[in-house]
């Protein structure tokens, strides 16, 4: 793995996210009613089939008030349909000083597409890629503002879906926000935090979500996800961190937490960089 190439291209997308990047407070969004259509009766009414909903560890974690508006949460729905049928690259293989791409067996990103076009995503989602080493690239899928939306003019995106490839295998996937605040009040602090020991007991928290990744290490599928929480700075003051956890099904095997501030410019790459420092620790749980 390319670390240095990786941090890199954070340092110039946070540069460039500081000059672009504000948050607004979020106004509340109605919960899209549900819609009923009564069919009529008769012998050979054939009943439609129920259309399967992926599962994933954290589903529990997300809903209406997870993204802005209806187009994020959709990405949401977009993003569980896509992981679903894809495999993830061993990051163990690639993890040091001369990695052996050889042996990868991650979905591809031509793959990869082939899922984004069969799953019927919106036809205004944008995409966009960088290369982030000869062997390494990130390709993004972005979900705009509806077009009466009152975000249209602050927020380019709502939420983006991240696909990190290593020699065209699929090492990483992530849902993120792109655009969002944060509700200071009533936060959990690092230390309670670092007390879960499952995923269930993250959900009775009912926290607000800014990242939901994954990557395979020693063949086995490691979640993340992260919340804001507090803590008290070397000064003595209280500062707004990122919280990770790592979560193998519903048990938490590692956490890591980081200022609000420094990751926020750029969830995914950060995301992926915390996962890279914490491989030789993952690898042994």
């Amino acid at each position: 793995m390319n670390k240095k190439g990786l941090i890199i291209f954070s340092s110039l997308f946070l540069l460039a996210a500081c000059d672009n990047g504000e948050t607004t407070d979020p106004k509340e969004e109605p919960v899209p009613e549900e819609t009923i259509v009564e069919g009529t009766e008769g012998e050979n009414e054939v009943p439609e089939p129920e259309v399967e909903i992926p599962a994933h560890t954290y589903n529990s974690l997300v809903d209406e008030t997870t993204f802005t508006e209806e187009p994020g949460l959709q990405a949401w729905e977009d993003y569980k349909a896509i992981i679903d049928d894809v495999d993830l690259g061993e990051i163990s293989i690639i993890n040091g000083e001369d990695p052996n791409f050889d042996e990868l067996n991650g979905t591809t990103s031509e793959e990869i597409q082939d899922l984004v076009d069969s799953i019927g995503i919106r036809e205004d989602v944008f995409q966009d890629e960088v290369e982030v080493s000869e062997n390494e690239k990130l390709t993004f899928y972005r979900y705009p503002p509806a077009e009466d939306s009152e975000h249209t003019e602050t927020a380019q995106f709502l939420a983006e879906l991240t696909f990190y490839y290593a020699d065209d295998n699929l090492m990483f996937s992530s849902i993120t926000p792109g655009f969002y605040s944060v509700e200071m009040t009533d936060l959990p602090s690092a230390n309670d935090l670092m007390t879960l020991m499952t995923v269930s007991e993250i959900e009775d928290l009912n926290p607000k979500v800014y990242t939901i990744a994954e990557m395979q290490i020693n063949d086995e599928k490691i979640q993340q996800v992260m919340t804001p929480a507090m803590d008290v700075n070397e000064e003595g003051s209280e500062e707004l961190m990122a919280f990770y956890f790592f979560t193998k099904d519903d048990e938490i095997i590692q956490y890591a937490y980081l200022p609000f501030e420094m990751v926020s410019q750029d969830f995914p790459t950060n995301s992926i960089l915390l996962y890279y420092q914490l491989v030789p620790e993952l690898e042994n749980l």
